[in-house]
């Protein structure tokens, strides 16, 4: 029997994160598998996968900071922003490193964008990318994401210079609308023309498992020793340990009250998402700490988890 819990997968590239997802579900013989945020279908890297009863969390690491490995070409734009779409402009472009490190630069900090037509988000209930294929474009809000570090690595001066950088960031970053906004910047042009995620959240690439590396550990029926469980892969929030007598009320909706975790109170902030365990370290639920403990409410459950 597969454990529920948390896999980190190398997503190759010419696939989408659906079709990885559909192919460990068969690969596992389990009905529900999900992922905590998509790859477009060229990209590769880690894309995180949960697995049974840990698709309850997947809420909760979907807001994880991401971090990517990036190649940019100068000069040629297309109209996917990305190396898969169809060219539509292209510009000579010779420009000195410190120019282009001065462009990198000036994204960093919170940015607005405005998500590429070919994408997962929804507009009416229609995925954009549904009806660039029918030919249309449409406004996009643009919305804003946090650029929390962006670092120049190299550039090859090919006849279009090819820029290697690095970057960390919030969700819903668009890297090959950062490209095109980049080569906009730069007035002339550019777009994304590789893309790994090298790690999500606490999860890094060198902890992934590709989709045939998966296979021969299922074959080989140690795959649940690399799966990781709910409790662990919840590890950056704090636990707080109640009593059995307590559990059923718990998984109730009750809440948890100043006298169920004593001078556990010490281990948290007001606001805070934590873990409830019971006495084994088995996850019961999933709680928020309230801002001001009235009638000694500590925290609100947000998830529970039956046994």
């Amino acid at each position: 029997m597969i454990n529920d819990g948390l896999i980190i997968v190398d997503k190759p590239a010419g696939v989408t994160s659906h079709d990885v997802v559909a192919s460990i579900r068969k690969t596992l013989k389990v009905k529900k598998v999900g992922h905590t945020g998509t790859l477009d279908p060229d990209a590769t890297g880690v894309l995180i996968l949960l697995i049974g009863k840990a698709t309850k969390i997947a809420r909760f690491l979907q807001n994880d900071v991401k971090g990517y490995w990036a190649e940019m070409i100068l000069g040629i734009r297309t109209n996917t922003q990305d190396a898969s779409g169809k060219v539509i402009s292209r510009v000579t472009c010779d420009l000195p490193e410190k120019e282009i490190k001065r462009a990198l630069s000036n994204f960093k900090g919170e940015i607005s964008q405005t998500p590429p037509m070919v994408s997962a988000i929804k507009i009416d209930g229609q995925p954009l990318y549904k009806l660039a294929r029918e030919g249309r474009e449409i406004h996009r809000p643009s919305r804003k994401v946090n650029i929390l570090t962006i670092n120049f690595l190299k550039m090859d001066k090919r006849p279009y210079p090819i820029v290697t950088f690095n970057v960390t960031c919030s969700k819903g970053t668009y890297i090959r609308t950062l490209c095109s906004d980049v080569g906009d910047f730069l007035g002339c042009g550019a777009h994304l023309k590789k893309l790994v995620r090298t790690h999500c959240g606490d999860y890094c690439l060198d902890e992934a498992f590709s989709i045939e590396q998966i296979k021969e550990l299922s074959d080989s029926a140690v795959i649940n020793n690399h799966i990781i469980s709910i409790q662990d892969a919840l590890r950056s929030f704090p636990s707080i340990m109640v009593s059995e007598q307590y559990i059923g009320g718990i998984l109730n909706g009750r809440p948890l009250t100043n006298k169920m975790v004593g001078d556990q109170l010490r281990k948290v902030k007001p606001g805070q998402l934590i873990k409830v365990v019971d006495e084994n370290r088995y996850l019961v639920a999933i709680s928020k700490t309230t801002s001001c403990q009235k009638d000694d409410i500590f925290a609100e459950p947000i998830r529970v988890f039956t046994r």
